[in-house]
Parts: structure tokens; sequence; C-alpha cells
């Protein structure tokens, strides 16, 4: 499906123009979709990932930037909170000094927005290293300050998924910091993301749940990761790990059924499957006989689709090139085939832009199964504050009502937003 947009004669002089056009919110951070694809980004991979080419060529709104963790060359009981917390824990990667902070403001500027993930498999997780609840509750604070976040995700998995003092710790500091922000008229959305079995999560990824329900954390999602079971948990899993991953699904959603009827808080089976999430390792996994290929990722959309789950992602945006997952594949092919899914509404994903002629056109890639209209709305800006102004052909929007911004474009030289689609 296509949309052309036409510009005045004098063009060439326009496209001279580093033209951006605003409005209001546009420059905040988009509200988080009941369908989240949100796959990670190894954001301490050299060389870095680059997650505006990533949005710009796929369509991609949101990701998940992995990992914050302790700089244990900070002493954990003198250093200043805002100073421990690093990337990959890297001194050189401070989230105080806002790594890669820019990068993340022009993806945002697209449309969408990020999830910046704690812990992981390597380094040590902030509650695990910093025992004063004040301090860590800061050192989280200047976080989400830094990058003005609004989600943020907690991977706790190897010795931190059985550290009970650890758990307990970082899920009261969790509650406290969603009430600081409620107190300051903010939400702040929380994700749990665990290791887990086709039988569900175990006794410590449980004990992970239950200390942040029975503390008070408000989750969005409990992601799992739906990867490495080994041979006595996914026996034969060639052509299986969709299969698998839409088992551990289902005995997610029943432990997350049990989990909240023990705290006596009511949650609807709708409610239940909006904070499944699901994480696959493309490709070959750690337990080389598990590969999670094309077949898994299209079984594994179509279900979570059906279940209509919260949150879709993967392991990492960085294994989604030819040779990176040691499978067959093309460049951003899982990504094509998990943006089906996301990102909550019924709208196509933009493909591609090129110039013909005095014609700017925009090529998208339809939603299965969905009628899709693509237009532009100009009700939601001054086009008259252009010079020349911008033409428009074909239907025109005159009301907001169940119109998604899907971000910009650029075609090196002039860069276009508020492109809108309609549900």
């Amino acid at each position: 499906m296509k949309m052309t947009l036409f510009w005045r004669r004098n063009l060439l002089l326009l496209s001279q123009l580093c033209l951006f056009l605003t409005v209001g919110a546009m420059n905040a951070a988009a509200a988080w979709p009941t369908r989240l694809f949100a796959p990670y980004a190894d954001f301490t991979a050299w060389p870095p990932y680059d997650i505006v080419g990533e949005g710009t060529n796929t369509g991609l709104r949101y990701a998940t930037l992995a990992f914050i963790v302790a700089d244990t060359s900070q002493n954990a009981t003198t250093a200043s909170p805002t100073n421990i917390p690093a990337w990959g824990g890297y001194t050189a990667y401070s989230a105080a000094s806002g790594y890669r902070l820019g990068d993340i403001e022009t993806f945002r500027a697209l449309g969408g927005d990020v999830v910046i993930s704690f812990g992981g498999a390597a380094g040590t997780e902030l509650a695990e290293y910093i025992t004063d609840t004040n301090r860590l509750q800061a050192a989280y604070q200047s976080v989400v300050t830094r990058y003005s976040a609004t989600r943020i995700d907690f991977d706790i998995e190897g010795a931190a998924d059985a550290d009970k003092i650890s758990i307990n710790r970082r899920s009261t500091v969790l509650a406290a910091l969603q009430a600081a922000a409620a107190a300051a008229g903010k939400t702040l959305q929380i994700s749990l993301t665990l290791p887990v079995l086709p039988t569900g999560l175990d006794a410590d990824g449980l004990y992970v749940l239950q200390s942040a329900v029975s503390n008070g954390v408000n989750l969005a999602t409990v992601n799992i990761m739906t990867m490495d079971y080994g041979d006595g948990a996914a026996p034969n899993p060639s052509g299986k790990m969709g299969t698998y991953a839409i088992q551990a699904a289902t005995n997610l959603f029943l432990q997350l059924k049990s989990v909240y009827a023990a705290a006596h808080l009511t949650k609807t089976d709708a409610q239940l499957w909006q904070m499944v999430g699901l994480t696959p390792l493309l490709g070959v996994n750690d337990v080389s006989d598990e590969t999670f290929d094309q077949t898994a990722a299209t079984q594994v959309v179509a279900y979570a689709t059906s279940q209509n789950l919260g949150m879709l992602a993967f392991w990492s945006l960085n294994r989604d090139v030819p040779g990176g997952a040691g499978i067959t594949q093309t460049t951003n092919q899982f990504t094509h085939i998990f943006l089906a899914y996301g990102s909550g509404s019924k709208v196509p994903q933009l493909k591609s832009m090129s110039v013909s002629g005095r014609n700017i056109v925009l090529s998208w890639q339809p939603s299965p199964g969905q009628t899709n209209v693509v237009q532009v709305s100009t009700n939601l800006l001054n086009w008259t504050t252009v010079s020349p102004p911008v033409y428009v052909t074909g239907s025109v929007g005159s009301t907001t009502t169940n119109w998604t911004d899907v971000g910009g474009t650029t075609n090196g030289r002039v860069r276009f937003y508020r492109v809108m689609l309609e549900n």
C-alpha cells in the first residue's frame, strides 16, 4: 500500500531545509501499546548497535536496551548512588553520563520509546550490590530521570534469581519508585524478565514474582525467556521451540492467576494474558540442539495475537542479521515477522521511502487480516507555518479519533513527521 505527498514547485528549495514538523507532544515519549513488541538490543556491544537505523529501516518503534548493572569500581556504600549504574558495568558507559542518550532521543522522535533493562546474565544487578534501600532507590531513580524512562525492566537470572535478600530489597524499592512517580503525576511501568521452562517458572522465578506482588509492585509484564530449557525439560526440541514457548506462556498464565488470587488481588483472565510476555533466543540457543527458527517465530506471533499477550521480544536485534544466530536468515527477518504482532494497533508498518520526481513515496507492510487505510492527518499541524506549504493528495483525516502516530522518515535531506495511520 502506498501514499504520495505532493510538494509545490519549489520542492528543491524546501528540500535544502532541515524541516522538523513538530506539534505539542511530538517530542514526548509515545504511550505504551497494549501489544508491545520491544526486542532486546545489546547496548554494550561494539560497534554500538544502531537503533535509529533499525527504526528507520524496519518501522520498529520500541526496543528494550540491555543492560544496566553496577559499576563495581564504585564503592557501594560511599560513592554517589548516581555513579554506580552503568551499561554493562563499564565506567565509561555510566548512566550518569547519559551514555547514548542522543541515540535514544532520536529513536523516540520516530514515534516510539525504549525500555531500560537492568540485570542480565552478566554483571552485578544493583540490588545485589547496594544494600541500603535509600541508596538503591536513588540509583534506580537516577537512571529513570537521566533517560526520561517511563518503563523499566529487570532481567533476573543466574545467582540473582535465587538471592532472596536482594530480591526482596529490589521489590521494596521498586514499589517505592512507582509511588514516587505517582506522587509526581507520572506512571512508571515495570516488567520482570525471568527464566522459564515449558512447565512455567521454577521455584526461584516464582519467588521473584511473589515478592514483587506482595511488596506492592504494579507489574506491567512478566516476560519469560523461552530459551535454553535443557533436554530434561524440553526433550527432542527440533521443530518444537514454538510449541515449548506456547506451553511456557500458558503455564505462566496459570501461575499469575494463582499468585494474584493468593494475594487477594483481582485480575481478569484478559488482564493476566496482557501481563504475559515472551522472549525467545533467535536461532541456535546456548543449549545447541534448541533452535528458534522462522517457523517458530511465526507460530509464536500467531499465538500471541490470538491470546492478546501484552508483550513479545527476542534476544536480540544484534542477532537478526545473516550469520548472527547460527541459521540461514536475511537481515531483520525476525523483526519483520514479529512486527505483524506489534505495536498494539491495527496499523501497517513503514517499510521504505523513495523520491520520484516531485513525489515522496512511502511504502507500507499491511497488517495481516486487517483492512489498512493510510492517510495523512493535517489537522494536527499548522501547515501555514511551512514555507512553501505542504499539499496532500487523497483522503485527508479531519479528526484525531483512532489515529496512531507512526513517526517520521527521511530522504537524507528533509525529515517528515506526523505521518498518521487510521485504525
